[in-house]
């Protein structure tokens, strides 16, 4: 029997997920609080969760989109076929993005050392630093090398992309690896204390300003993590099916009570910037 049919004779998958407007509808919300936290800080104290909202998407998202590709895959799994959707969907925006920044930056070469010191940088070597932020954005990995909170850095956004990014180099295989040889259930126990560590590191003061808790690295795990609850459990799933309008009223209240609240009615001492 070939891996594929095991898996799918083993797991009674839900429906496919497929297209959901509703989701369409969470990532306008995500953008709206990002853009708002961005223009108004002091009144959009967590407005940052939106990259966590997207970040826990992307957790969902692409291990549902794995699992249902692995209950109908016979023999090893495409990597390269999941890799080229990934490149078409990402690469043309992020590249032009890049492009034209770079452009722009090169047009007003002179105005770069102001540029910089506006934003709070006095850098003896300034095209030294844009370099790394260009670099850093072209390779997606903006989060670690450094640059990713330097005030001036026209594509420090970039560090989201960058995460979700290194997710999707590392994730596809560990899920075809554990799963094939039924382990999902250590595979979401191992997710559940990830998450939890991550989050009693929060609650004991680590630094999360800067390094590995900055990245949110929990919100992408309780996403993927989710999606193998919804696809392994059928309580879970019914629970869901039968619960979904109160789930999502819920979820939607807890996010603006984040966005509003955030340094008012919460502290802001769990990493939230």
């Amino acid at each position: 029997m070939t891996r594929g049919t095991s898996m799918h004779a083993s797991t009674h998958a839900p429906p496919e997920l497929g297209y959901r407007p509703a989701l369409d509808g969470i990532r306008a919300i995500a953008i709206v609080m990002v853009v708002a936290s961005h223009s108004h800080p002091t009144l959009f104290k967590g407005g940052a969760l939106g990259v966590d909202v997207f970040f826990a998407m992307s957790g969902f998202l692409i291990t549902t989109l794995l699992l249902q590709e692995l209950s109908v895959t016979s023999g090893p799994y495409p990597f390269r076929r999941f890799y080229a959707r990934r490149s078409l969907r990402l690469f043309p925006a992020l590249y032009t993005t890049v492009t034209f920044t770079a452009l722009y930056i090169v047009w007003r070469r002179d105005r770069l050392d102001s540029f910089l010191r506006m934003a709070g940088v006095d850098d003896p070597y300034p095209w030294t630093l844009w370099a790394k932020f260009v670099l850093g954005t072209a390779t997606y990995t903006t989060n670690l090398i450094g640059v990713t909170t330097t005030p001036g850095n026209l594509l420090g956004h970039s560090w989201s992309l960058a995460v979700e990014e290194q997710y999707y180099l590392i994730w596809p295989a560990v899920l075809v690896l554990v799963t094939s040889r039924g382990k999902s259930s250590v595979l979401m126990r191992s997710l559940g204390l990830f998450i939890t560590a991550c989050l009693l590191a929060r609650l004991l003061g680590a630094p999360t300003s800067t390094g590995f808790l900055w990245n949110r690295p929990e919100t992408i795990a309780a996403g993927s993590l989710a999606a193998l609850l919804r696809w392994r459990s059928h309580h879970v799933l019914r629970f869901v099916q039968n619960s979904a309008a109160f789930l999502a009223a819920f979820g939607l209240a807890t996010i603006l009570l984040l966005a509003f609240g955030w340094g008012r009615i919460l502290t802001g001492e769990f990493g939230l910037s």
